[in-house]
């Protein structure tokens, strides 16, 4: 049996490579750092040597010069291992001494190729029984979950990666390699969650997706798409019949594993919710009481009144009201909103009702007025309810927002920003949008600048935990060449996330909707960067002169850099902000403009 010495940092990398190469007859001893791996090989002898090149304490390229200058271990065979697919790169490797190279992700049946040229091939390992689900006693921290959840993926490295450590969770799993067979086996066992690769041969994702929606919904049975594009069409699509989530690959397990338990738990509320209660016991009589004196007729009749009810929000006051708790909410007692807020200028059309630029004609102070015309019969008490739930939360962070005024007349609600410290001659052409309407390129000082002045508005809302949501280029009022401040609370999109998570209707507009969404946010799950991926995009128009919908609108990513030339690290930080896959994005606010304020860099060049 050859023994082969792995050097590799990456836990995962090491894992997975390790175990497929014991499958097939090797011995396999692991070394996680160039000075280990020279210390190993020196004490013991080894057939071969796989060695990253990346590594701590001591890179791979001293670590194989030193082992090539030993005589105990010069004729031991060295295979470079690099994610740096640079020109140059092999000839670096066998340079060091490396007797060959290969790239990462490894390719096994390369690896094992190159791996024979220099060792004697080894038996073929005893073949695996077949086993479809799988289980594993649960780690100390772990609680078993009933329920199978079934993998779907043919590759083999994900199913062996998901499936280990799923069940170090306490998960049970099952395995299938096509969604053929993902059918097959639901047919005798229905799994309590799916983990679906979209692009697999045969019958792909999609379409496996589709057959499952035939008989099962969403609450039923949740599915969780698992794509290496996380910006396409592909899914759009998925969403649109009825998945849950989606992660990307390379799979982050500890995203992966949120996302499983999120979904559930969320599916056992929903069965729960669905099961009847059973019939509580009928009241006992009680003993007769002495019969009330009628009252006493008023003298005169009383006015008509609503009763409060969380459906119902007040109407705006004669003078401006400081903000207010929802506990303190009193009924609409004043006319139609209309007539308090002249309407200067729309400024767009959202999902849930127009965007205006208005006047409040009680204070004649400016404001940016957003109206919320809720749909007939239940659509209009969801709403009234995800209005009043996300004016409450604003609480958290009110104090950087301009003053708010909020209501309900005659069906709609309104939110009025109050911009008045901004000036009075407050209209959309001092709103950013309209200066980046012009399409004429910022300098790159003016746009870092600019970037600088977004995160800046963005770092007390992520401080509070609490994304914005509704970050856009008319969300902001330019003070200055390159200074803005934010005037917009972000509601109305959070309002209509919420409600896409009770209404198909709601979940189909905000899916359909790009603009400055990421995917993510148009599946209803907002996270920090999302802010921070809208944020990049209103500086992208500012860098490029470019509008959004050329930026957006080629499919999969952010096609900008085919406009303007800059420096790498600029379009390395910019591309880190509107990355399609959240989790390559920066966490929040401060890192974004703590990597912004340290960048070194020349003007841009635009094309």
């Amino acid at each position: 049996m050859a023994k082969l010495l792995l050097v590799e940092d990456n836990e995962l990398n090491r894992d997975m490579l390790s175990r497929r190469l014991r499958r097939r007859g090797y011995e396999v001893e692991i070394a996680t750092d160039g000075a280990q791996a020279v210390e190993i090989a020196t004490e013991r002898a080894f057939d071969l040597i796989l060695m990253d090149m990346s590594l701590p304490v001591m890179d791979g390229w001293e670590a194989t010069r030193r082992l090539k200058a030993q005589e105990s271990t010069q004729a031991v065979p060295i295979i470079a291992l690099t994610a740096h697919a640079m020109v140059g790169d092999r000839e670096s490797a066998l340079a060091a001494g490396c007797n060959d190279y290969d790239t990462k992700p490894v390719e096994l049946k390369r690896l094992i190729n190159k791996i024979k040229t220099f060792v004697p091939e080894t038996a073929a390992p005893p073949a695996r029984p077949a086993q479809t689900a799988v289980t594993a006693a649960p780690t100390a921290d772990a609680a078993p979950v009933e329920g199978t959840v079934l993998v779907v993926d043919d590759n083999e490295d994900n199913r062996d990666m998901l499936t280990r450590r799923l069940q170090r969770r306490g998960y049970q799993v099952s395995l299938a390699e096509s969604g053929e067979e993902a059918l097959e086996q639901m047919s005798s066992r229905l799994p309590r969650l799916i983990l679906l690769d979209i692009m697999m041969p045969g019958m792909d994702g999609i379409e496996t997706l589709q057959r499952i929606r035939a008989d099962h919904s969403r609450h039923q049975l949740p599915v969780i798409m698992v794509t290496a594009k996380a910006e396409s069409n592909d899914m759009v699509r998925a969403f649109e019949l009825g998945a849950n989530d989606y992660i990307t690959k390379p799979i982050d397990f500890a995203v992966a594993l949120a996302r499983i338990q999120m979904h559930l738990t969320t599916a056992q509320a929903a069965q729960q919710a669905a099961t009847p209660s059973p019939p509580t016991a009928p009241p006992q009589p009680q003993p007769a009481a002495a019969a009330a004196p009628a009252p006493t007729p008023p003298s005169t009749p009383p006015s008509p009144s609503v009763p409060p009810s969380p459906s119902i929000l007040p109407s705006p006051p004669t003078s401006p009201r400081p903000w207010m708790a929802p506990a303190a909410f009193t009924p609409p007692t004043e006319p139609l909103f209309a007539n308090r807020y002249l309407i200067q200028a729309p400024l767009r059309q959202d999902i849930l009702g127009p965007v205006s630029a208005a006047q409040d004609q009680h204070t004649q102070q400016p404001v940016l007025l957003h109206v919320f015309k809720a749909d007939p019969g239940p659509e209009s008490e969801r709403l009234a309810t995800a209005f009043m739930q996300e004016i409450g939360e604003l609480s958290q962070v009110r104090s950087h927002l301009p003053p708010l005024d909020y209501g309900q007349a005659q069906g709609n609600f309104y939110l009025a920003h109050n911009v008045g410290a901004q000036g009075n001659n407050f209209n959309r052409d001092r709103l950013l949008h309209s200066v980046l309407a012009t399409r004429q390129p910022w300098p790159l000082d003016n746009v870092i600048a600019l970037m600088d002045s977004l995160l800046s508005q963005l770092a007390p809302f992520h401080e509070q935990q609490r994304p914005h949501g509704g970050i856009r280029a008319d969300a902001f009022f330019q003070l200055t060449a390159t200074s803005v401040t934010l005037v917009d609370s972000g509601l109305g999109k959070r309002v209509l996330m919420r409600l896409s998570q009770q209404s198909a209707e709601y979940r189909k507009r905000l899916l359909a909707e790009r603009d400055y969404l990421a995917l993510e946010q148009r599946i209803g799950r907002l996270v920090m960067s999302s802010d921070l991926y809208a944020a990049g995009l209103v500086g992208l128009q500012a860098l490029t002169g470019k509008s959004l919908s050329s930026l957006t609108g080629r499919g999969s990513g952010i096609d900008w850099q085919r406009h303007v030339n800059v420096p790498s690290e600029v379009a390395a930080w910019f591309d880190n902000l509107v990355s399609g896959n959240q989790i390559e994005r920066y966490e929040q606010a401060l890192a974004a403009r703590a990597a912004l304020q340290s960048l070194s860099y020349s003007e841009a060049v635009v094309e």
